[in-house]
């Protein structure tokens, strides 16, 4: 089972490797969700170090489904 923890950046990302050591404030979001506020960069370091890497095919994926900027076209090509 995966935890929530909010990262330093504020962004949340859920986490199936949790090292005992670290640094946390947690708390309950709007929705119920226990959530774990890393305190610390060092504690941020450990956490997502311990993580297993992604599976090639979600990478694939990710890249794939990125939101780019507007599309700028060449004039002189067309």
């Amino acid at each position: 089972m995966s935890s929530c923890f909010l990262l330093r950046d504020g962004r949340k990302q859920a986490c199936t490797v949790v090292p005992s050591d670290l640094q946390l404030f947690v708390y309950s979001d709007q929705a119920g969700e226990e959530v774990r506020a890393l305190l610390d960069p060092a504690s941020q370091q450990r956490l997502l170090r311990a993580q297993p890497p992604a599976p090639v095919h979600s990478l694939r994926r990710s890249r794939r489904n990125r939101i780019s900027g507007p599309q700028q076209r060449n004039p002189a090509a067309a």
